[in-house]
């Protein structure tokens, strides 16, 4: 009896190892595409000047990866019924090498984006991808923990970004960034074929592919993030802003009609008259606006307001991602056992007190006490966004679960572009109408800080809401 609960217990563990793998293999993409998304910023000058292009044109390395995010993530739905996670797997790690060697060697920019958007496109599927092996392999009592592994592979990323393209930039070239990440890739390959060694899995067959409703999707997701970007250059009432916000609910108001009236749309909606679910998308995007939107505010407000360096100013945010790193798994494993409401609740409140004290303390910020306080708001963040998405994901059935997942997951791009552009466009505001460039960002800094503030608040009653709605239904 007691060899027999040995092997068991073996089995059990080498089980959540390759589950482990898995999630990590999967997350590794992603990790890479935020690492490569925040290094680059750091390494527009050096681009503008090898490719002899302006500041709208380099800007488009970004964009052009989140804009891939947008609209390929909502694909993920149909690719999960049609192929393997295996094939999936080898599929987005194939793309997401070819891309960061074509970054690597581009003669020219139209090369460097081509790479961004193979990335993109690569990432799209496998950021889903970690998800939907968590909610459909994963043991109930352990989603928790698994998806605070998740969270802590994904909140490292935008520690490591700023740091490397400055560290590369200054001892080589911004090459360097793809090519030290190439290794990463083919070791998550590696990772992720041992933890899928011998599994087999049961489609639904040959199912054809929604056309039409993709190209809705794809047109109004891109007008949507142009618009978020044209938001930043030109503020969020200019014509062209709301031309292109205009555009974007036009399609995505027709997707929505089609997708009702489609056999198999590429992304059904049926999970948003899940209200639990409907509601726990609130958290996750707002969480994930918060962190962008911090993340462009603090360095800014180090390097132009207390005039620290771009080393300084990088590391400001690095223990507090350490924190919420640390934490997430730990908070997961808490959520298994108690429920979300005490890990998220006791996260919402320390998510929204960080930027109203960054708003608070004003001028009477100094490094020391920006890096307090983000340690204040990683605490916040490790017990809320992954806890959020788990929340949000398990209120689906089973046959929800793959567009459910496509839909956080485009969510969270989408919240994400947000985040940047609403702080971008305080500070670019305050800039423009000042004279003094130290003050107006300043001022600019701390109304952006306010307005993260109340965007933390909302995310908080959504999530009330989401428990309210489950005692409902």
């Amino acid at each position: 009896m007691m060899e027999r609960n040995r092997s068991g217990n073996r089995a059990a563990a080498m089980m959540e190892g390759r589950l482990i793998a898995c999630i990590i293999a999967a997350g590794s993409l992603n990790f890479c595409g935020v690492v490569v998304e925040t290094s680059m910023n750091v390494t527009f000058p050096a681009l503008m000047r090898e490719f002899e292009v302006g500041t709208a044109t380099v800007q488009w390395v970004t964009t052009a990866y989140l804009l891939t995010l947008a609209v390929c993530i909502p694909v993920f739905a149909y690719l999960r019924r049609r192929f393997s996670t295996r094939a999936l797997f080898i599929g987005a790690i194939a793309l997401f090498l070819c891309g960061t060697v074509a970054g690597a060697i581009a003669p020219a920019f139209a090369v460097l984006l081509m790479g961004r958007v193979l990335q993109g496109v690569g990432a799209s599927i496998g950021l889903p991808l970690m998800y939907d092996i968590i909610i459909n392999r994963v043991p109930a009592p352990k989603v928790g923990l698994m998806m605070g592994v998740a969270s802590l592979i994904t909140a490292v990323a935008p520690t490591i970004g700023p740091s490397l393209g400055g560290l590369m930039v200054s001892v080589a070239s911004w090459r360097m960034i793809f090519i030290v990440l190439a290794p990463v890739v083919v070791a998550a390959l590696a990772l992720g074929l041992s933890g899928m060694r011998g599994e087999r899995e049961t489609l639904r067959g040959t199912i054809s592919f929604d056309v039409r409703g993709f190209l809705l999707l794809a047109f109004g997701f891109s007008a949507l993030v142009l618009g978020i970007n044209e938001a930043a250059l030109s503020g969020w009432l200019g014509v062209r802003t709301l031309m292109l916000f205009a555009l974007a609910a036009a399609f995505i108001g027709a997707f929505g009609m089609h997708a009702t009236r489609a056999t198999v749309p590429v992304l059904s909606i049926r999970p948003l008259a899940q209200r639990g679910f409907a509601f726990a998308l609130v958290p996750v995007m707002g969480v994930q606006l918060i962190i962008l939107g911090l993340g462009y505010l603090i360095p800014n407000f180090a390097q132009l307001v207390l005039g620290a360096d771009s080393l300084q100013a990088g590391t400001i945010m690095l223990p507090g991602c350490i924190l919420a790193a640390s934490l997430s798994p730990l908070s997961g494993k808490l959520l298994d056992r108690v429920g979300a409401t005490v890990p998220v609740c006791t996260g919402m409140v320390a998510v929204v007190l960080a930027p109203a004290l960054y708003a608070i303390a004003g001028s009477r910020l100094s490094v020391s006490l920006m890096v307090a306080l983000y340690v204040l708001f990683g605490f916040g963040q490790g017990n809320t966004l992954g806890n959020c998405m788990t929340n949000a994901l398990k209120r689906l059935p089973g046959d929800l679960a793959a567009d459910g997942n496509a839909i956080a997951n485009t969510a969270q791009q989408l919240a994400s572009a947000f985040g940047t552009s609403l702080a971008s466009t305080c500070v670019a505001s305050a800039q423009a109408s000042g004279t003094d460039m130290a003050f107006a960002t300043l001022s600019g800094s701390v109304t952006a800080f306010w307005m993260l503030a109340v965007v933390g608040i909302i995310a908080g009653v959504g999530f009330l809401l989401s428990l309210r709605a489950e005692q409902q239904d």
